[in-house]
């Protein structure tokens, strides 16, 4: 017959983990510290005349982008496109291109999605290179479709204008 150890085992010593206990919640509490922290930097060109302060400044976005279907590129088309685009809406005379969409077609049954992405990107650098003014601050995306005929692109461009408040509030 066994008989039982009325003995209770010696407790473990965790004093040890402390430091480490410490290190985490202090990594912890920065994660916590850098996720609420917004990092915007002030921009302060392209103001209209009538701006006082730039700090209250910002862009206003159109709601209607252009969208246009190209087969080959021509800047002095796009260009073109762009001016009766701005008179066909309306648009202020300080707007300029924020955004552009260019859009890759191809044909599923003998290219792939990243034969159109080159398109597209080939399409971009020669806009790039054709010194259109209103693109000079637009950012620029690419993608591919199969939605339209192979060996065209389709751009989107949104535009914005920057407005200024006159007086702080």
């Amino acid at each position: 017959m066994r008989k039982r150890s009325s003995a209770q085992p010696p407790k473990e010593d965790v004093t040890f983990l402390a430091g480490w206990m410490y290190a985490d919640l202090f990594l912890a509490m920065m994660v916590v510290f850098l996720a609420t922290v917004s990092f915007i930097p002030e921009y302060l060109g392209n103001l209209q005349q009538g701006a006082t302060n730039s700090a209250y400044s910002y862009s206003k976005l159109y709601e209607k982008p252009m969208i246009v279907v190209y087969e080959g590129f021509n800047g002095n088309q796009i260009a073109t496109d762009i001016r009766a685009f701005i008179a066909d809406n309306n648009l202020s005379a300080d707007s300029e291109i924020v955004y552009a969409q260019i859009v890759g077609s191809y044909n599923k049954s003998s290219e792939t999605a990243a034969d159109a992405i080159v398109r597209a990107q080939q399409f971009s650098t020669k806009m790039d290179t054709s010194n259109i003014d209103i693109l000079l601050n637009a950012s620029t995306t690419l993608s591919s479709t199969t939605s339209v005929p192979s060996n065209r692109v389709v751009v989107k461009f949104t535009f914005a204008t920057n407005v200024g408040v006159k007086e702080s509030p």
